[in-house]
């Protein structure tokens, strides 16, 4: 895994699904992500579940990696991260 550092960023959001086949990005590796971040303020990981049966190879967006099936929630959670007070 290869992480950047961000510095002063303010807030970081991970959203995740637990059952990404991807091997780029491994459910894994999250806790790590979370920690290489941390110099860029406050670090939160959302994982995800569920969704539509999978219509694509497991690094497109029609697969768990897309969070294919439950994009309407991802986008609510990630937009009430965004909007909610510090």
């Amino acid at each position: 895994m290869r992480v950047c550092r961000f510095l002063g960023a303010g807030r970081v959001l991970i959203a995740h699904h637990r059952s990404d086949q991807c091997p780029y990005t491994s459910p894994d590796d999250v806790p790590k992500l979370e920690k290489a971040l941390t110099a860029a303020g406050p670090v939160r990981a959302i994982y995800f579940e569920g969704g539509d049966e999978p219509r694509s190879r497991a690094c497109q967006a029609r697969h768990y990696h897309g969070f294919f099936g439950i994009e309407d929630q991802v986008l609510a959670d990630m937009a009430n991260f965004i909007l909610e007070k510090r």
